[in-house]
This record gives C-alpha cells, structure tokens and sequence, in this order.
C-alpha cells in the first residue's frame, strides 16, 4: 500500500482566471502551450508553474503574483530577476 500522498500547493489561480473572464483554453493558447493538462494541474495545486510562466499568467490576469499564490514570495536573484516561489 503507498502511504505517500502529494501535497497540494494552495493557490487562487482558478479563481484569478475566472474573474480575468478566461477559459483554460484561453490560457492555454495565449502562453503558448500545447494542453491544458498544465492549467489544471497548476490550478490543482499538483504542480506549480515556473517562474517565468507565473508572470505570464499575473499579466494575463492583471494582477501580482501574490495573488495566485498568498503562502509565497519571489525570491530574487542577485540582479534583482525573480527566480524562484518561497514558502515561508
């Protein structure tokens, strides 16, 4: 019997999608990728996106990253690029 079961990352990104008036599809096209399997599971909380893909969906929806993500803070790097989510 498997004993481990994965954690989910809490997030608000359904919810910043849907008040962006956007489908998964919609999301799906507008960064390029090739299914919506990604959206759900970032939406899901079973994975997360890049860092890069996480600015591009807070553009899409207008908003700042921590919105999608509360629990969280972009760690930057020494240029002052972010490069990583943190979990306090």
């Amino acid at each position: 019997m498997n004993t481990h079961t994965k954690t989910r990352v809490p997030n608000n990104l359904r919810e910043c999608r849907r008040k962006a008036g956007l489908t998964q599809y919609d999301v799906m096209v507008k960064l390029g990728l090739k299914s919506m399997d990604r959206i759900s599971k970032w939406e899901n909380g079973l994975k997360m996106p890049s860092v890069k893909n996480l600015l591009k969906l807070t553009t899409l929806y207008g908003i700042q990253p921590k919105e999608c993500y509360p629990y969280f803070t972009l760690a930057k790097n020494s240029q002052g690029h972010c490069q990583s989510l943190k979990y306090p």
